[in-house]
């Protein structure tokens, strides 16, 4: 029987209890333990897939790990081979099926000093409700270069002081 028939079953015995005076005890002490295996049953099969769940997660666990080295040998075979390009000079290697070039990124800037730089490219977060701020909100900010304000001054043949623009090169394998 099923739990939610063994329910209606238990229900209709109480039921029966109310009308009639004998032979209900027995059905409802035999109902009730029924249920009592079947609910015990449940809580056993929860159990179960909690076991599996952790088993689950174990295993993503041990894949995230591997990912990640896989991730991390990549990255380190890609700057080796950088190095040495860059070394020798090279800016593109072609085998039979695939090659290598070095590829420059998008102009970056480069912090040398925080200090020299004008406050108007600096900018500040507070992270406080509104009612609580304080008059000297300067002194509580969060403070932040705002750095694709400074690269669009650089871009314009300006000069901010305290930065440089740099412009990286990355190996892409093609």
């Amino acid at each position: 029987m099923k739990l939610y028939e063994l329910a209606e079953a238990y229900r209709s015995i109480e039921a029966l209890m109310q009308e009639e005076g004998d032979g209900w005890e027995k059905a409802l002490d035999d109902t009730r333990e029924e249920i009592g295996v079947k609910l015990v049953n449940i809580a056993k099969l929860v159990r179960e897939i909690e076991a599996e769940g952790k088993a689950y997660q174990a295993e993503a666990n041990r894949m995230t790990a591997h990912f990640q080295s896989a991730v991390n040998r990549v990255d380190r075979l890609k700057a080796y081979a950088q190095t040495h390009m860059e070394a020798l000079g090279l800016d593109k290697v072609q085998g039979d099926v695939i090659g290598l070039r070095l590829q420059k990124g998008p102009p970056q800037v480069e912090v040398v000093s925080e200090g020299l730089i004008p406050s108007n490219f600096i900018r500040g977060t507070i992270i406080r409700p509104l009612n609580e701020l304080p008059e000297e909100l300067q002194t509580e900010a969060i403070r932040a270069v705002d750095k694709r304000a400074i690269l669009d001054v650089l871009k314009s043949g300006a000069s901010v002081p305290g930065t440089e623009v740099v412009q990286r090169k990355h190996l892409r394998i093609v």
